[in-house]
Formats: C-alpha cells, sequence, structure tokens
C-alpha cells in the first residue's frame, strides 16, 4: 500500500507530486516495511513524509469526495462551502485515545466572525487563528488560546526572473537578506510568537541546525548593492 500509494502520487498531478519527485526507487521488505532510495540526498525527505496519506491499493472511491485514510477519525460528509463531519473510528489502532464520538468542522473564511462565534458558544474551537486573535485570548475568561509551536512557516518568495540580478548576482541576494529585519517582524506582525527562521529545514528536525543566516544589517545591504552596481536601487519581479 505504501508503494502504490507514493507510485500513485508521483504519477499524478497532485499537491504533493514533488514530495516523491526525488526517489530513485523502492522495495518492500516485508509487511511493515519500506525501503527508499533517493536519487539525490535531501535532508528534510522524512519530515515531509507525514504530508503523505497511505492508501489501500484496492481503494477505488472518488478521494476528492469521499477521503479514505487510517486516523482516528472516519469521514461522514462534506457540504462545500460549509462543513465537513467526521465519526470516531472504531478501527483505529489505538481506539481508547479517541474521546470524541464525532467533529463537524464548518468552514467559516472570516476569522473575526469565527472568533464571535467562539465567544457566543456556537462552536467550540478554532483552527489557525490569526495570532493577534490568539494573543486577545490569553487573557479571555471564555475561551482559551493555545500557542503551540509547529514546523510551518510563513514563506515570501522573491524569485525574478533568470534575466535578472536577484537570480544573476549572489551579491543582490545576500543584500536583500541583510535587509530582512526578522526581529521586528517577529515582535509586531506575529506579537512576539513564534521564531525568526533561517532555512527551509523546520525545528525539530534532525536536520536542522541553530546557526543563525544573515543578521539584519543595512549598512551591509547598501555596501552589497553597491558593489553589485546597484546603489540607486532595482526593481524585480516577484
Amino acid at each position: 500500500d505504501v508503494e502504490y500509494s507514493f507510485k500513485r502520487i508521483g504519477e499524478k498531478e497532485t499537491v504533493f507530486s514533488s514530495r516523491v519527485a526525488n526517489i530513485e526507487s523502492y522495495e518492500v521488505v516485508d509487511k511493515y516495511t519500506i525501503k527508499i532510495t533517493l536519487t539525490t540526498p535531501q535532508a528534510d525527505f522524512l519530515d515531509g513524509l507525514v504530508f503523505l496519506s497511505i492508501l489501500p491499493e484496492s481503494v477505488e472511491a472518488d478521494l476528492a469526495k469521499t477521503p479514505v485514510g487510517s486516523g482516528p477519525f472516519k469521514f461522514v460528509e462534506w457540504v462545500p462551502n460549509d462543513s465537513i463531519t467526521l465519526e470516531r473510528n472504531p478501527d483505529y489502532y489505538e481506539p481508547d485515545l479517541v474521546k470524541i464520538d464525532k467533529l463537524v468542522f464548518r468552514i467559516i473564511p472570516e476569522a473575526q466572525i469565527a472568533v464571535t462565534n467562539l465567544q457566543s458558544g456556537e462552536i467550540d474551537g478554532i483552527l489557525d487563528i490569526p495570532v493577534s486573535q490568539a494573543v486577545f485570548f490569553k487573557d479571555a475568561t471564555d475561551a482559551k488560546a493555545i500557542i503551540q509551536p509547529t514546523s510551518s512557516f510563513h514563506l515570501f518568495e522573491m524569485l525574478g526572473k533568470n534575466s535578472e540580478p536577484i537570480r544573476t548576482d549572489v551579491r543582490v541576494r545576500q543584500a536583500l537578506a541583510y535587509c530582512m529585519d526578522k526581529e521586528t517582524i517577529q515582535t509586531t506582525v506575529f506579537s512576539g510568537e513564534g521564531r525568526p527562521k533561517w532555512s527551509f529545514v523546520p525545528y525539530g528536525s534532525w536536520a536542522y541546525t541553530e546557526e543563525e543566516g544573515y543578521p539584519y544589517d543595512p549598512e551591509k545591504a547598501k555596501a552589497l548593492f553597491a558593489e553589485a552596481g546597484l546603489a540607486d536601487g532595482f526593481e524585480f519581479s516577484v
């Protein structure tokens, strides 16, 4: 089933096809073990596996409308733009860990409406609310925010075109890195929560290192831009 699932993800145009693109071959060792050989070294490969779902090869359902999994809850109903209903999975490998018989996830696009519904008791909880709201709930009496560190991160990509300085000159990329005041972003945008990040490798990964990247240094950035012939600034595609 693992081999089938990985091949299915890689052969179809799926969101996670890139997660298995570096796999050179599979070898089924036994019922519970599979050996994977990569084409090139990839430090975050094991971390990426947690995003992949394993399906029995015998499943023929429309997975877009009737998802299948092996978690603590089973899919019951999906009402587009309204809700997703799950029920307790009696076949879960640790059934005593499942304390809830039914879960209903309501789809509420506006964060403030979700917060209001929580305060009124219409819903029991919210996932991934804005950090400003989470900080507000720290001192609230009618609800409590649980701020939990995760391996996810916010990413702003400045790719540019192949002919633009951001691609052709490493000094430009270094200068842009020196322009980023990550500490201020953390305290203002994220209300002091979270941690500044220096690489794509998530916290908690075996490959993560505490070594920091480029510190905030606007003068160093200006010097590098000048060295690259861009003292007067430049434009690039985002």
